[in-house]
């Protein structure tokens, strides 16, 4: 890519800039080899080593407005009862969750508490009214109180049909078969069996995401500094983009208002609504911040983990 000629600011430093296509879990090592001079290399342990020890390479981290998450889908058959979501949310360590999958990484190993909004944002905070907290005691009591009572076998039972959930999950993702592996044990815990299906990389968001077909995955949300505008679509009743096929009127209200709010303050209060009633409806669980960690060659100037900013892509140059 070069320069638009008609390009009314500053004059770009670069006389072009090269984009190269890899899969994911290449990227690491084409960096190493001097392949490519920048790349997100996110939560990836193995990339994060790999750059250290590249001679001429350098970490760059920031906290950007991205999570990872765990998706509920409200429309399957065994989930749509809120109540039962809630309990399923309680009966997860997603503080140990995060811990496994950031192990490795110098990166705060703190579960994310807020749906819109990360832990370096304005007026972040806690509005689960405890649904946030990991209680295998209180999910065993609601599963109780919702008729979901264990069988012989120790899996839960209502109505003739056990509680058995199917996890999809991408293969030779270490995120994925670590969250599916972790999940399947806390929920066997409390009388939940979980099966997981893996499922071709490149098929996951077409095949299975996209149309709904799964009771229980978990991927990354890579977002904007703009939490009203980014995540309508995702929480919105009926939005194409609600993965979860979850919400409420409080919901969409709440949203609505930090949209139309007049000042950061009243849009935070207004995201802190929806993100108490995110909760209540319990479809989209946030794990933990993804980190923004970045490869970058020394020498490259002004890119790499922008944080809650924009890359400026005219000063993007080399130092002399």
């Amino acid at each position: 890519m070069v320069a638009d000629p008609q390009w009314w600011g500053d004059k770009p430093l670069l006389d072009k800039i090269v984009f190269k296509a890899y899969d994911t879990g290449a990227m690491p090592r084409a960096f190493a080899r001097g392949e490519i001079d920048f790349y997100n290399n996110g939560p990836n342990t193995e990339g994060y080593q790999l750059i250290r020890s590249t001679p001429g390479g350098e970490v760059r981290k920031a906290g950007g407005p991205n999570l990872r998450h765990l998706v509920l889908n409200g429309r399957s058959p065994l989930l749509e009862d809120a109540k039962l979501r809630q309990a399923l949310v309680q009966a997860i360590d997603r503080a140990e969750i995060t811990r496994t999958d950031l192990a490795g990484l110098d990166w705060p190993y703190v579960p994310m508490n807020n749906h819109f909004l990360v832990p370096s944002q304005h007026g972040y905070q806690d509005n689960s009214d405890g649904l946030s907290r990991f209680d295998p005691g209180a999910a065993k009591a609601s599963l109780d109180a919702l008729g979901w009572k264990p069988g012989p076998n120790g899996v839960r039972g209502k109505d003739g049909k056990e509680l058995v959930l199917r996890y999809v999950a991408p293969a030779a993702n270490n995120l994925a078969a670590n969250e599916s592996e972790e999940v399947t044990r806390m929920l066997a815990a409390v009388g939940v069996t979980v099966q997981v299906r893996t499922v071709p990389a490149g098929e996951y968001f077409d095949g299975y995401v996209y149309k709904h077909d799964f009771d229980l995955t978990s991927f990354s949300l890579l977002g904007t500094p703009f939490p009203v505008s980014n995540s309508i679509s995702t929480f919105q009743q009926d939005s194409g983009s609600n993965w979860a096929q979850v919400g409420s009127e409080a919901l969409d209200e709440a949203m609505a208002d930090a949209a139309k709010a007049d000042t950061v303050d009243e849009e935070t209060v207004a995201l802190n609504r929806a993100d108490a009633a995110a909760w209540q409806v319990a479809g989209l669980v946030p794990l933990y911040q993804r980190p923004a960690i970045y490869g970058v060659r020394k020498e490259l100037a002004n890119i790499g983990a922008a944080g809650l900013g924009d890359v400026v892509y005219e000063n993007i140059g080399l130092l002399k």
